[in-house]
């Protein structure tokens, strides 16, 4: 069920609140709110079926659109109505003059909204009979509840992060600290969804209060990657104090700012990672502002790209990250789906043989949740990696859907505390009590679980005690989160190259 049905009730909802009620009782469109809140709760119960029947037919896809279009509308007049109401006191003869204005310009505000009002009721009638002509049926179903609770929240606590073997993670902190005191550059090689990303985070967190390191950077470098917004987003993780000195930064050229960084890091050991490189330019364009003081100071490129170290001469090491054993992928499927190795189908594990890490995690999210008899089912269904993701989403439950669409604000490889994302839920009102007497915080903690138990959200960073302390998405996440959200008019995506990215991390 796409996000169109939760947004559709978040206006019913809002269409209840005492303060829009008033609202529309002041403006004398009482009957019209109320005819439009029945309206939408019956095109609330029929949009599960046009879901259905959207890929099928045309006019069902439109109408869902056109349904979306009227919400957006609908909360724009509401809003406008509700900041129109509050009164205006003032005393003397000047009040009295300043009331009659107040009273007259209160009939053309009443006037406006009355109109508009009309207007978009004219507007869901014309949906809501179109349901009908189109052969959507109204359907009754049950709320739905996070399945995410106390035993998932502790599961989750405890499970180590799977990000490769112990044995490569050993060896990659090998070349990081290994006794060769010449500036080293680290390529860190492996495919789309082998979880390269994810073992040098864990190897990158491990070192935080390393005292041999004194400068720790992470910078993620797009395809199409400007050199000066990256080396601003470079000097923007720690080498300014200020917005101001940022700002005068942005000033600067090229070679300026590769000045900058090279004197601030001349006398400090440093880690730098780049994730996601793909150019092989990018450390000609990169070089220049790395000193090496012959003090084991390191560079490490996480990429895709195999012909990197083939072009860089400065390369010490690279680690092709191997794909996990079928024992291993195995094992992973089980934790996540919840069944024993041994029960896994003969079919399942030649899939998963085939099947990077990012894959199984989330298809195992998924499967936990179906009958065993469905399962057949949906792996025949499955042609890539990317029709695994699209899946998963598909299958999020209503309430989860906006939730996760709104990840797709966060820049590429942006990792955000779980908090600061649950208050943002909060504020855009995502998080609506269904009766279970727990605070929206608390919904949005289990919503957050859930969403990482099924595998769209990646946990970055743990405390000693092993809780969440910052979150992540992949990159093939990420890209669904903004096609979804652009599809379903959740959000529309701007990308600005005036202004570095809070992206890079340094400690």
């Amino acid at each position: 069920m796409p996000v169109y049905e939760y947004v559709v009730e978040l206006l019913v909802q809002k269409l209840n609140d005492p303060i829009v009620q008033k609202a529309s009782f002041f403006h004398r469109v009482g009957d019209e709110v109320r005819y439009i809140q029945d309206e939408l709760e019956m095109i609330r119960r029929s949009l599960p079926d046009a879901y259905e029947k959207q890929g099928r037919d045309e006019r069902v896809k439109l109408w869902m659109q056109d349904v979306t279009d009227a919400v957006y509308d609908l909360e724009d007049i509401i809003d406008r109505m509700v900041s129109k109401t509050a009164p205006h006191r003032q005393g003397g003869f000047m009040g009295s003059l300043n009331r009659c204005a107040l009273t007259f310009n209160k009939l053309i505000v009443r006037r406006k909204v009355a109109l508009e009002i009309e207007r978009i009721m004219i507007k869901i009638r014309s949906i809501s009979d179109a349901s009908s002509a189109y052969g959507i049926q109204c359907t009754n179903w049950a709320e739905g509840t996070s399945t995410a609770g106390q035993n998932l929240r502790a599961h989750l606590i405890v499970e180590p992060d799977i990000a490769g073997s112990d044995r490569e993670s050993y060896t990659l902190a090998g070349y990081l600290t290994e006794d060769w005191l010449e500036l080293c550059v680290v390529i860190l090689l492996g495919e789309l969804g082998h979880g390269k990303t994810t073992l040098a985070r864990r190897l990158y967190n491990e070192y935080r209060e390393k005292k041999f390191l004194n400068s720790r950077t992470w910078v993620f470098v797009s395809h199409d990657y400007d050199l000066k917004t990256l080396l601003l987003e470079i000097i923007n993780c720690g080498m300014v104090q200020s917005d101001v000195e940022l700002k005068a930064m942005m000033e600067k050229d090229i070679v300026e700012l590769t000045e900058h960084i090279f004197n601030y890091l001349e006398d400090k050991r440093y880690l730098m990672v780049f994730d996601e490189i793909w150019e092989n330019k990018a450390w000609d364009d990169l070089k220049n502002a790395f000193p090496d003081k012959k003090d084991g100071s390191r560079v490490l490129f996480v990429t895709r790209n195999s012909d990197l170290s083939s072009h860089l001469l400065t390369v010490s090491w690279t680690h092709e990250l191997s794909s996990l054993s079928n024992a291993d992928k195995w094992e992973l499927f089980s934790k996540k789906a919840s069944t024993q190795k041994q029960d896994i189908p003969k079919s399942f594990k030649l899939f998963l043989q085939n099947s990077p890490p990012l894959a199984i995690v989330v298809i195992g999210g998924l499967l936990s949740r179906k009958e065993r008899n469905e399962w057949e089912n949906i792996l025949e269904s499955i042609q890539s990696l990317n029709e695994v993701i699209s899946l998963g989403y598909k299958d999020l439950p209503y309430y989860l859907k906006p939730c996760f669409l709104y990840l797709g604000i966060f820049p590429e490889n942006y990792e955000f505390h779980p908090k600061k994302l649950i208050q943002c839920w909060v504020a855009e009102g995502f998080l609506q009590q269904r009766g279970n007497h727990k605070t929206p915080e608390e919904l949005g903690e289990e919503f957050l679980l859930e969403l990482i138990q099924r595998g769209m959200i990646q946990v970055a960073e743990r405390s000693a005690s092993g809780c969440i302390k910052r979150c992540c998405i992949s990159f093939l996440v990420r890209n669904l989160s903004n096609s979804e959200a652009e599809e379903e008019n959740f959000l529309d995506v701007f990308h600005e190259h005036s202004r570095p990215r809070q992206t890079a991390t340094q400690h």
